[in-house]
């Protein structure tokens, strides 16, 4: 006659151990192939020193505690459901959302005087997802301005433009950076004439 082997209460417990571990692990991020061997394992263990062999001698009934064990795996597969579904789905943000966000905050400011020679800011355009355009209305007229007082008009308003750029908090930089935004200033005189477009790329700043 075929004497039944007794379980071992180490082995066992390394399988309810594994059943769990790699069980919360399939239950958080889906089957992998460590996980999933891992799991394997700890059923086998289970399996072989819970029902297999002989428990007669054991304190605690493994049937019991395997059930107790699913009962906290259940637990937790339903905790983690309703975390899932309590969650708002978070999106990446787009250029487009970032470029509309800027136009309207801004907005809210126009139009607004700039300098002391009666110039202003009139207007802010969403172009495109990742072009920003500022309107500007010079107190003066095109015929005004000749080619090198343009030429230092550009120059120095770049330099300015671009310092204040870096003024901005630097965690909204890296994300005006990262989707490539794009400020187009557009100087129109009197007559809506333009004057000059300078454009400052992420590069830029």
């Amino acid at each position: 006659m075929e004497t039944i082997k007794q379980a071992n209460k180490f082995s066992f417990g390394i399988g309810i151990f594994l059943f769990l571990t790699f069980g919360f692990t399939i239950l958080s991020s889906g089957f992998q192939i460590k996980s999933t061997f891992g799991f394997i394992i700890g059923i086998y263990n289970i399996w072989q020193h819970g029902f297999v062999k002989d428990t007669s001698k054991w304190k605690f009934n493994p049937k019991l505690i395997l059930l107790i064990s699913v009962i906290i795996l259940l637990l937790v597969y339903g905790f983690l459901l309703v975390k899932k579904i309590n969650t708002p789905h978070s999106e990446p943000i787009s250029r487009k959302y970032i470029v509309e966000q800027i136009e309207q905050q801004v907005k809210k400011e126009l139009p607004r005087s700039i300098g002391d020679n009666g110039d202003s800011i009139m207007e802010i355009l969403a172009i495109n997802e990742n072009t920003i355009e500022y309107l500007y209305k010079m107190n003066s007229k095109i015929s005004e301005w000749d080619p090198p007082t343009i030429k230092l008009f550009e120059s120095d308003t770049r330099a300015i433009l671009i310092a204040n750029m870096k003024k901005v908090n630097p965690n909204i930089l890296i994300e005006y950076r990262k989707d490539k935004i794009k400020f187009r200033h557009k100087y129109l005189d009197l007559d809506k004439k333009n004057i000059s477009t300078i454009e400052i790329n992420a590069s830029d700043y």
